[in-house]
């Protein structure tokens, strides 16, 4: 599944190297040279959603559906790269909003239990947007965090952070 899925993904954005990797995997010897190809082609991949390029389907393919969002509809909010999280709990991260939009709340889950936000940015604007909270500062152990953000609208994001 994992090879027939590859040589869909090379379809759809014309990548020919990921095509030939994905057929290479199971031939012995060649499979050898398969994930150079693999990596090179996903790469420029890649390069190509970066720059813009929506891929061609070469066959039906439903859209992601995200919660509280009509069929068709992408997000109103997603986070853009990953946050960070300083030693004085300072988390920084940057959010594209579609629309304006109230933050009511922030949850940084970690090992000891949740902390909600004492202060944060209350409003986004169309467009990117930097958001900043702060957490209780009680020392934390380095690693990957979730930090769940609720909107004025209903609408829950969940977000990560790096400290």
């Amino acid at each position: 599944m994992v090879i027939i899925g590859l040589f869909k993904v090379g379809s759809i954005y014309g990548e020919g190297l990921i095509k030939v990797g994905a057929i290479l995997t199971i031939i012995p010897y060649l499979n050898l040279v398969a994930p150079f190809l693999l990596i090179f082609g996903l790469g420029n991949a890649i390069r190509k959603v970066q720059g813009g390029y929506s891929g061609q389907s070469t066959g039906p393919l439903t859209p992601p559906q995200f919660p509280g969002q009509s069929p068709g509809r992408g997000p109103q909010v997603y986070q853009v790269g990953v946050g960070s999280l300083d030693d004085n709990g300072v988390t920084r991260l940057t959010l594209y909003s579609a629309s304006p939009m109230t933050l009511v709340s922030a949850i940084l889950y970690t090992q000891s239990g949740p902390r909600v936000a004492r202060s944060l940015t209350l409003s986004l604007s169309p467009g990117y947007n930097n958001v900043e909270m702060t957490f209780d500062t009680s020392p934390l152990p380095k690693g990957t965090y979730n930090v769940d953000i609720t909107f004025s609208n209903g609408l829950s994001l969940r977000v990560l952070v790096v400290h």
